[in-house]
């Protein structure tokens, strides 16, 4: 985007998603920084990739720094902002995403005592910087426990991933057929006779 299209965006108060990985991907970032600044609230997503918040918080942060060859801005605080407080403001709900009175009752609880998380000088900077997905321990939203000691409450994460397999068989397996002219990449998977 231009300078003149960040400040468009800006003046409406736009909700942007920053797909950080995909971005890395693909060598291209948008301006984060001057998109804050100009009036946006920046939030976090995943789009298409299987990054967990975590990777996607920290592959952010690390972009706009080598975007801007800053290695102090934006502070890890700012990119734990992007991808909790922001996130919800961006789905309107603007009583959420920090701890206080009033707020929904959401909470994150981290296993600090991790040898990649050593040393715990500073709470957010050393999650945000060395933290992983498996640190997560308890979530609970809006006052409802969704994960306990590691283990989701709410969905059976075995079936979720035994069905994604499926359709991701069946996608490909329709693709090659209705198209003969594209090769079969090179270390691709079989898939079941069934697909």
């Amino acid at each position: 985007m231009t300078s003149e299209e960040e400040g468009i965006l800006g003046r409406h108060r736009v909700n942007v998603a920053f797909n950080s990985a995909i971005a890395a991907r693909r060598g291209l970032s948008p301006r984060v920084c001057e998109l804050v600044d100009a009036g946006c609230n920046v939030g976090m997503g995943s789009d298409n990739m299987a990054e967990d918040m975590v990777e996607v918080m920290r592959t952010g942060l690390f972009m706009e720094r080598v975007r801007r060859r800053d290695g102090r801005n934006p502070t890890p605080e700012e990119a734990l902002r992007w991808a909790t407080r922001n996130g919800y403001r961006a789905m309107g709900v603007p009583q959420a995403g920090w701890l206080a009175e009033g707020n929904l009752a959401d909470l994150i609880m981290i296993r600090v005592d991790r040898a990649h998380l050593a040393p715990f000088l500073r709470a957010v900077s050393v999650f945000v910087h060395q933290g992983q997905a498996s640190d997560v321990e308890d979530v609970m939203v809006d006052g409802r426990w969704i994960m306990r000691e590691g283990k989701v409450l709410t969905l059976d994460e075995a079936k979720v991933i035994r069905e994604a397999e499926e359709i991701a068989d069946r996608a490909w397996s329709r693709l090659f057929a209705e198209n003969p002219q594209y090769e079969r990449p090179a270390g691709l998977r079989p898939f079941p006779a069934s697909s």
